[in-house]
């Protein structure tokens, strides 16, 4: 039988351990860098997927009117006749922006072509091909050819490959 006299309410109580000062540290430093680690891996996964949806945009344009409006239909509750005159909106501008761009482009074709030229000046022959293949590869994903014109022609200085 248990007893529940004052002499057993006297005992003092085990002490819980506590931990040295250097495990402190180590469990400090631990989530410091488990939680650093997580930054680096989010923020790493959120650069792919923002260059692929840009690449997706530059690749097709002819995409974008509807994507956007999807996207402006969901965050601002467009009714359907809203998102219609969204859509023929961001069709007619994105017409305004490829003709701005047929304007521009072949003056940024021409920048990087001298760029090109004048670091290939100060190259060795194997430096120099390693350059003209980073140069293509820049340009095929981040200069896609010319949309067409209205008339149907590729316009500007690399509209066909």
């Amino acid at each position: 039988m248990i007893e529940n006299g004052p002499n057993t309410m006297d005992a003092p109580l085990p002490e819980m351990p506590v931990a040295p000062k250097r495990r402190r540290w180590l469990t400090l430093l631990l989530a410091i860098v488990v939680f650093a680690s997580g930054f680096v891996v989010g923020a790493g996964a959120t650069l792919v997927v923002v260059r692929d949806r840009l690449i997706r945009a530059i690749r097709n344009p002819d995409a974008a009117p509807e994507e956007i409006t999807a996207k402006l239909k969901r965050s601002l509750d467009l009714s359907e006749s809203q998102a219609e005159q969204v859509e023929a909106t961001v069709r007619e501008r994105q017409l305004a922006l490829q003709e701005i761009r047929r304007e521009v482009q072949p003056r940024v074709e021409a920048e990087i072509d001298l760029l090109e030229e004048r670091i290939a000046a100060v190259l060795g022959p194997e430096q120099k091909e390693k350059w003209h293949a980073l140069v293509r590869r820049m340009r095929s994903t981040w200069i896609p050819p010319l949309p067409p014109d209205r008339g149907g022609e590729k316009s500007g200085a690399r509209g066909v490959e």
